[in-house]
């Protein structure tokens, strides 16, 4: 509970102040000073599967990002779910290097406040592109839990990726213009919003967007 410096930090709260720190990275290093962090109300949330994103900056790409918290600390480990993997995997097809599983090495209270306000130097984000379904969730297996080495950036199981610094791989993406285009992103979630309805269930997607590009991009 909140106040309590040895119980671990949950996924919303990680979600909430590692995505202020990049509203301010868009503010003052993006030359995007009324970029705003946009919450969806529950309606919204049903049909896309996200919760909030980061409207407001220059350009036409997105990034997809899923927070996860840490549910063991040294090392830290992290629950990945099936059905949400699928989701991700799928987005990510659209655009390579767009779409990260966002795992803070931060697990009790008391290492997340000694860490403020620089959340993402401890936060590694890991590219979603190659993990396939079958490898990362073999046979029936709904759940998934990996462990992070935080001074490497290798989160454990086989074959074994390796994350990136949050902040460099924002930057690299705005650098290199990557991201998934609003157009194939907008057809993604109406196609799966409609196989949702028609199953009845909420549909699944990263709980974050991030509109990410250079200023050159304006006039695109």
């Amino acid at each position: 509970m909140p106040g309590d410096e040895q119980a671990l930090v949950n996924e919303k709260t990680l979600e909430i102040n590692i995505c202020a720190e990049i509203l301010q990275m868009a503010r003052s290093e993006l030359g995007s000073p009324t970029a705003c962090l946009h919450g969806m109300d529950q309606t919204e949330e049903s049909i896309t599967g996200v919760d909030s994103f980061l409207e407001g900056l220059h350009g036409a790409r997105c990034l997809g990002l899923q927070f996860k918290a840490a549910k063991w600390v040294v090392p830290y480990r992290y629950t990945l779910e099936r059905d949400q993997h699928a989701a991700l995997h799928s987005m990510a097809q659209l655009g390579l290097g767009s779409v990260f599983y966002i795992l803070p090495a931060l697990g009790l209270y008391d290492e997340f406040h000694g860490n403020l306000p620089n959340l993402m130097n401890s936060t590694w984000a890991l590219p979603v592109d190659d993990m396939q379904l079958e490898t990362v969730f073999p046979g029936e297996q709904e759940t998934r839990r990996v462990r992070l080495d935080p001074l490497t950036g290798i989160v454990t199981w086989n074959p074994q990726p390796r994350a990136r610094k949050l902040e460099s791989a924002l930057r690299q993406a705005l650098s290199e213009k990557g991201g998934l285009r609003p157009d194939e992103l907008r057809q993604w979630y109406q196609q799966r919003a409609r196989n949702a309805g028609k199953e009845g269930r909420k549909a699944r997607g990263p709980g974050f967007l991030l509109a990410l590009s250079s200023s050159d991009d304006q006039g695109d």
